[in-house]
């Protein structure tokens, strides 16, 4: 694929400017030595860039824009309509801005983020898991420096397309996260405790945008976009099914909550075994767990809907339930059989079952999917690049294609 800005009625004229380099000058004789074989040589012209913005270089030197303002790749990107993605001529125009600057600049961004990523990786092992608090300033030299790419991107998306189209994108949001809380990281690292709770809460959340981010660019590679898109694909289109289990989650153990399995706040004979273990530990010295005891920190009302969920996978512990009266005991059985019957039998499999139906609806328009994905990434990439870059060769008025077929 060329660039080619002249009249296309003198096309035919232009073929060796237009494929200037040596291995298509010498193509007769260098590729053609066999006469045995016969080539076809084609020649396509893809019309599409002339109803976008494109470059136009004037006698003097200067560069005027035609359609200022029109984007084909954010029109498409921001339509429903992936049948526009499976035009051969439309594949041929985001392949041709891919190729030309749009790979380029997402791959400095993603050097930099795994850069980054890297970086965070060693200051873990070194203060977190080793804690050589002495090599902390001079990782916190490589965070920095790590975070200055992102945080000049951001800044300057902000600043080309405006902070009214900047704040109304969601996903910025995120980028605003990730940036300032990269640089506020930092500066609380150093000038405090590492192992403070802010501290390590703010790291738990850097750190899941290092995996959003991931992704992100992940998309970049070919080999990679088509599992990142089915990922993202899949888990959007489970998010109401994944609704509605959490619900039946949450029912369940509230029930479970008013039966008192495992409470020993209320008089019984659960609340009296925990006080058995209790002052057998504390009279021998040691540290036997009574059931439940594994949600202490975060309470029973959390707890119990840990196990709920627990139970609905399959991991069942029914010690607790021995300590509940007769009664409380047929009530629990019961419940505990609509919940495996509920959540592990039928919501959980209708999942499984959703989840392999949207892969298939999925992978049967994926390659228009991974092309609206690209689309959305050169939309980004001509926002970002400086237009004293967008010449013609960046911005055409036409693409020219050659196809040499045997």
């Amino acid at each position: 694929m060329r660039p080619y800005n002249s009249s296309i009625f003198n096309l035919r004229t232009c073929y060796a400017d237009v494929f200037h380099e040596p291995q298509f000058q010498n193509f007769v004789e260098e590729e053609l030595s066999d006469s045995s074989k016969i080539y076809k040589v084609s020649y396509y012209i893809n019309m599409l860039p002339m109803l976008e913005k494109y470059a136009v270089r004037q006698e003097d030197g200067s560069i005027t824009y035609e359609n200022d303002g029109v984007s084909l790749m954010t029109l498409a990107a921001e339509s429903d309509e992936l049948d526009i993605f499976d035009c051969l001529t439309f594949q041929q125009l985001i392949k041709f801005k891919w190729d030309t600057f749009a790979w380029a600049l997402h791959m400095r961004g993603c050097v930099m983020h795994f850069f980054y990523l890297f970086i965070m990786i060693l200051y873990i092992n070194s203060v977190y898991i080793s804690n050589k608090m002495e090599e902390q300033g001079f990782y916190s030299v490589l965070l920095i420096f790590g975070v200055l790419y992102p945080t000049w991107y951001d800044t300057l998306q902000l600043i080309k397309i405006g902070p009214k189209a900047y704040f109304s994108d969601l996903g910025n949001y995120s980028d605003i996260l990730y940036t300032w809380g990269s640089i506020v990281n930092v500066y609380l690292q150093n000038y405090s405790n590492p192992q403070d709770i802010m501290n390590k809460i703010i790291m738990g959340v850097l750190l899941l945008q290092q995996l959003i981010k991931s992704f992100f660019y992940l998309r970049i590679f070919d080999t990679l976009s088509y599992i990142v898109t089915m990922i993202n694909r899949v888990i959007y289109d489970l998010r109401v099914f994944l609704l509605f289990y959490f619900i039946l989650i949450i029912i369940f153990s509230q029930i479970f909550a008013v039966i008192g399995v495992g409470n020993k706040n209320l008089d019984g004979g659960f609340k009296e075994f925990v006080d058995e273990i209790d002052a057998y530990n504390e009279a021998n010295g040691t540290f036997i767990d009574a059931p439940n005891e594994e949600y202490g920190q975060i309470g029973l009302f959390f707890g119990y809907i840990i196990q709920t969920l627990r139970n609905s996978l399959g991991d069942f512990d029914f010690e607790a339930s021995t300590y509940l009266t007769f009664e409380e005991n047929i009530m629990y059985w019961i419940i505990w059989f609509l919940v495996i019957i509920m959540t592990c039998i039928v919501f959980l499999n209708f999942i499984i079952a959703e989840a392999s139906n949207s892969y298939e609806s999925v992978k049967q328009r994926l390659n228009a999917i991974v092309h609206k994905e690209k689309g959305s990434l050169i939309a980004e990439a001509e926002e970002m690049t400086f237009e004293s870059r967008k010449d013609e060769m960046m911005l055409p008025k036409y693409i020219i294609i050659r196809v040499i077929e045997t």
